[in-house]
């Protein structure tokens, strides 16, 4: 069915330029009566998706999202008023720039001709795609309860063609070709359907009663993979198949007939273990089954926890539980097949052109109390299944070991220099010994696990591109040279390279390789002023680097395909979110201005603070005022700590009762509150008394910014930052009130505890990440006694607020609990909220609403000294 909708032409109203003005023109907004927020004002705000840009950068696709389910996808003109709106849609996406494609919640999809405004509606389309050319629409829809389709359609959404029977389908990465399978009550067949050159299907399997699924293309498109489940009834084997375009080659591997395939081993699927084809087209890549894997059994009466055991018992059972896959490699030309990992192998990736194998266990180290286990990694060659011992004891970090885009070197982070591996030279070489930075946050943290600022790319000159605090640095993967790329040092400035493909990381099996930049070309940089707190973007060309952001904080950078144009967010906590439209000479026009009735209200405003500690350490702290803000009037301030916070210092917040963990700076700031969110520096072994140092060197710098009621001071916390309030609360006594969520009080019980989300032991927490100890309990016991609020209850004066989730498999709720007692025990002023169905953080709206309206009640009762409350004041009846 075709339809038409006239576009929305927004014609600005003379309050448009009022809110246009206020963004321009400060003092005429200060002029302007403003409203007062409330509560009950706060469903009228939204949240600002972009999505998309058309070919050309004429359109642009955003979403308006709010958390009572009325969200809105719009297409709108980057150069006009022309605007289309549809309720509740989703998955948007361009067909150059004159069709646009997405889906409807009641079902279907809708395709929008941005020219007419014309609508063509496909109500039984589940999915669609256009064809590279841009001439072609093909959509999968249903035709009754079980059976599928695939319908060819012109880009205008016209219907060519009806292929029925459609189990499955998957396009090749070029999108001129579709391969399908054809699946009827007695047997599947497959089929290609090319785009380009022939139209005529290309028969490349008759199945028969085979269950054909996992249709998987190589990355140049001349070879589809797709496993064959044979029918249990028979005694036929699942097969692997592999079909070559050029020649129009069909190969099967079937276990039984195959050379060196594993004996007790089938073929197996399994996400961890991807069916895939090496890039020369002479490999295929697949999962293995262990016939002869024993499934974990329960005992009825007994757990057997064996002091010997490499797992602990719950983890145990949960690998054992799935079914374990190994990796191996088949040869579709010789017919043979080599196996890759062993049992114990739980690391695995590709190197020199996928020739070699990088494979690792733990087993020998474990039990590890590490976040990310060292291991041996061996060196493979898979033709002759030669193996050599690569590295000893090495993190396996996405962030510190990756390949080069072809797999020729292999780069790992080690103390404290990066290195490569030439697998064709066979040789090691440190690549940053003779650069005086630092490119791990050993020096600036020593008491957490250390991490590496990064790794950015590969270049076509064979250069690593990785990262200090500031900078980009290009580094000769010979060790003959090196180069910084930017200026951050200079001008306190951070800069980091925008991948092409944001929110993909070209995952290496256990690994991942490095994206290819091509600095001939302008290349885009994330930004960030460590002076002012905004986040940008600029464009690096060369040895010049150029802002094309202008001073707001800006984000969720989309780029046109052409590339001359792009598409982001501006925002500061004062402007709520902006799309704005802008090409390579840096001209910029705004597109949409998100909720705009901000305007009409009293906001408040935001600062960036240097402080200074007792121990001489500068850090900063971000400082949000009151709506309405007097200087001659004192105010209650609310701190916010968790460790570095103080960077989200530029955004928009929508003010919500709903939120995640009861803490919203807009509501707090229109109900007249500071806020103070400081950034926590840490000693080893010292993690409570840094945070203590911090906070209160953060509250009395603010003295100097604000008029602060210091009779009025709260503190908020959760997770790690509700075990530093725990401990602050019984260390200091300049605050008035508190609250801590899903927070440790006893580190030593926490210490011997399990986290049940990833049944592990939480003892490396403590030793060498955020809690900063620095050695085991029993070798330093006093450490871990000396950072455990609960050991220091009796000294608590604060009214102290305590809520957690009893689902929480992060930190276990009894912790809250044990807080409760011991500060009840010794008659102090607390409260627990305690959800049942909730975990670390709250997902409930309900509960979400409950927990922000109390939390705001203890403030108000005991800050501002105004209001009483029958829950905090009587407690249950």
């Amino acid at each position: 069915m075709n339809r038409s909708v006239s576009p929305l032409k927004v014609v600005y109203s003379t309050l448009a330029v009022l809110i246009f003005g206020l963004v321009s023109c400060p003092l005429w907004g200060q002029a302007l009566l403003k409203k007062k927020l409330t509560d009950a004002d706060y469903h009228l705000w939204g949240t600002l998706q972009p999505e998309a840009v058309s070919a050309t950068g004429k359109w642009a696709s955003y979403y308006m999202t709010n958390d009572r389910g009325n969200d809105t996808l719009f297409v709108k003109s980057t150069s006009s008023a022309a605007k289309y709106a549809f309720l509740n849609a989703t998955q948007g996406c361009f067909n150059g720039d004159s069709q646009f494609l997405f889906t409807v919640a009641a079902g279907g999809m809708e395709l929008l001709d941005t020219n007419t405004g014309k609508l063509t509606m496909m109500p039984d389309a589940e999915c669609g795609s256009f064809t590279c050319n841009q001439r072609y629409l093909v959509t999968y829809e249903k035709m009754d309860k079980k059976e599928r389709a695939l319908l060819i359609r012109t880009a205008g959404g016209s219907v060519r063609d009806t292929i029925r029977n459609v189990s499955s389908y998957a396009w090749n990465t070029a999108k001129d070709a579709l391969a399908y399978v054809v699946k009827n009550a007695k047997e599947s067949r497959i089929y290609i359907l090319p785009f380009t050159g022939r139209k005529k299907s290309i028969t490349v399997m008759e199945a028969g009663t085979y269950k054909i699924h996992t249709l998987t293309w190589s990355s140049d498109d001349n070879c589809l993979l797709f496993y064959g489940d044979a029918d249990t009834s028979t005694a036929q084997e699942n097969i692997l198949c592999s079909y070559q375009l050029k020649n129009g080659q069909l190969f099967r591997l079937t276990p039984s007939h195959a050379k060196g395939f594993p004996k007790g081993m089938a073929i197996g699927k399994d996400r961890l273990r991807a069916l895939k084809i090496s890039d020369d087209g002479k490999k295929v890549f697949f999962g293995l089954k262990g016939h002869n894997d024993m499934p974990w059994v329960e005992d009825e009466y007994v757990q057997l926890w064996n002091g010997n055991d490499k797992r602990l018992y719950p983890e145990a059972k949960a690998y054992r539980s799935d079914e374990f896959y190994e990796l191996a490699v088949w040869w579709p030309l010789s017919g043979k097949v080599r196996q890759i990992t062993g049992k114990d192998d739980s690391f695995v990736m590709f190197a020199g052109n996928q020739d070699y194998a990088l494979t690792g266990s733990s087993v020998n180290y474990d039990p590890q109390y590490k976040g990310v286990k060292d291991m041996d990694l061996y060196l493979t060659e898979l033709s002759t299944g030669k193996t050599e011992l690569l590295l000893r004891k090495q993190p396996t970090a996405i962030s510190q070991l990756r390949t080069s885009p072809n797999g020729n070197f292999i780069y790992y982070y080690r103390g404290s220099d990066w290195w490569s591996y030439s697998v064709s030279m066979k040789k090691h070489f440190n690549l940053t010994s003779g650069i005086a930075t630092v490119f791990d946050t050993g020096s600036m943290d020593p008491a957490n696990q250390l991490e590496v600022y990064g790794m950015g790319g590969y270049t076509k000159d064979k250069e690593l591109l990785v990262y200090d605090y500031y900078d980009i640095w290009a580094l000769s993967s010979d060790d003959k040279a090196f180069r910084r790329l930017t200026k951050g040092r200079e001008n306190n400035m951070q800069y980091r390279l925008v991948p092409e493909n944001q929110w993909q990381v070209p995952y290496n099996y256990s690994g991942a390789s490095l994206e290819d930049i091509d600095l001939s070309k302008p290349v885009w940089l994330r930004t960030f002023d460590i002076n002012t707190g905004v986040w940008g973007y600029s464009v690096l060309h060369k040895t010049t680097t150029k802002t094309l952001t202008d001073g707001f904080s800006s984000s969720h950078l989309i780029t046109a395909e052409d590339d001359s144009s792009y598409i982001f967010i501006n925002q500061s906590f004062d402007l709520p979110p902006q799309l704005i439209y802008g090409d390579r000479t840096g001209r910029h026009s705004m597109v949409y201005q998100s909720n705009p009735h901000h305007f009409k209200y009293s906001w408040g405003k935001s600062v960036l603070i240097q402080y200074k500690t007792q121990s001489e350490k500068t850090l900063n702290a971000a400082l949000y005022y009151p709506a309405d803000y007097d200087e001659n009037k004192k105010y209650p301030i609310i701190v916010y700590i968790y460790d570095i916070v103080s960077r989200d210092i530029n955004s928009y917040v929508n003010p919500a009762l709903r939120n995640n963990y009861g803490f919203n700076i807009a509501h707090l700031t229109a109900n007249g509150y500071l806020v103070l969110k400081p950034d926590i520096m840490y000693g080893k072994g010292n993690t409570g008394k840094s945070a203590v140092e911090c906070v209160e060197a953060a509250v009395h710098a603010a003295r100097s910014w604000a008029n602060i009621d210091t009779s009025g001071i709260g503190l908020f916390g959760h997770s790690f930052g509700g075990y530093e309030t725990n401990f602050i609360v019984s260390h200091s006594d300049i605050f008035a009130a508190a609250v801590s969520g899903s927070a440790v009080s006893d580190v030593v019980s926490a210490y011997f505890s399990i986290h049940t989300d990833s049944n592990t032991a939480d003892m490396w927490r403590y030793e060498r990440q955020q809690y900063r100890l620095g050695s085991m309990l029993y070798d330093n016991p006093d450490i871990y006694l000396d950072n455990s609020p609960i050991l220091f209850a009796d000294k608590v004066k604060t009214p102290l607020l305590l809520f957690a989730g009893k689902m929480d498999g992060n930190v276990r709720h009894e912790q809250s609990i044990e807080m409760y007692l011991a500060l009840r025990r010794l008659n102090k002023t607390t409260a627990l909220l305690l959800y049942p169905k909730e975990g670390h953080v709250l997902f409930d709206s309900a509960a979400q609403e409950d927990l922000t309206i109390r939390v705001g009640e203890w403030f108000d009762y005991f800050l501002k000294k105004e209001y009483s409350h029958d829950w905090i004041t009587k407690g249950v009846k």
